[in-house]
């Protein structure tokens, strides 16, 4: 993690300090949703049509699990770890500009 990284989060546990304990803990769900999101989209720019295919079967299977997605896209994505970092880096700067605006 990055000094850059580090004063982001500090910088949004600060903003975060004025919130009730629900508050933060809905906020910080709506931070990940978007950041699983993004992180989503930008895997499937990566994927072939043929792994989109697979994807999809895989999230529409029975055994279906976040631990099956994680390994798929491990095995797809070389550098899944980056792309994680960077969008949920981008959705963390996105989220504490919007607090600091109201």
């Amino acid at each position: 993690m990055t000094s850059q990284n580090i004063n982001k989060n500090n910088e949004l546990a600060l903003i975060l300090s004025g919130l009730s304990e629900q508050d933060k803990i809905d906020f910080l769900k709506k931070m990940g949703g978007v950041s699983y999101q993004k992180i989503l989209l930008r895997v499937l720019e990566i994927l072939s049509e043929d792994k989109k295919k697979d994807l999809e079967q895989l999230m529409e299977g029975k055994s279906f699990s976040e631990v099956n997605l994680l390994d798929f896209l491990k095995q797809e994505i070389p550098n899944l770890e980056e792309i994680i970092e960077e969008e949920s880096k981008k959705t963390t700067e996105e989220f504490i500009a919007m607090l600091k605006v109201n």
